[in-house]
């Protein structure tokens, strides 16, 4: 598990940032907290990004809102988790939701 660990720390950290405060456009990230029982993360992308791809702002209004959000969140995960494998020694292992949220961070939402 710490070998699987530190080889994807390897190879995302050409894609991750010092700090989470702020994304450049058409960049998204995974983050990794990982033990020696568990693996956990998240995935962070800016919403407008994910708007072109999942056209996300059903009401055209120029605004993700929350509720545009949470009604397409599974869809999101999907869109991540379909572009994602981690696998251990033996197995690929299962992506499994626990929540999601909208992160405003100035102008911008992720």
């Amino acid at each position: 598990m710490v070998v699987l660990s530190v080889f994807l720390l390897f190879l995302f950290s050409f894609l991750l940032p010092e700090t989470a405060d702020a994304h450049r456009a058409n960049e998204s990230y995974v983050y990794f907290d990982v033990s020696d029982t568990a693996l956990s993360g998240r995935f962070e992308a800016d919403l407008e990004d994910l708007d072109v791809a999942l056209q996300l702002d059903t009401d055209d209004d120029g605004a993700i809102s929350d509720d545009e959000f949470q009604a397409r969140a599974d869809e999101i995960f999907h869109f991540f988790s379909d572009r994602l494998t981690l696998r251990n020694d033996s197995a690929v292992l299962e992506l499994v939701p626990t929540q999601n949220a909208v992160l405003r961070a100035g102008q911008r939402l992720f």
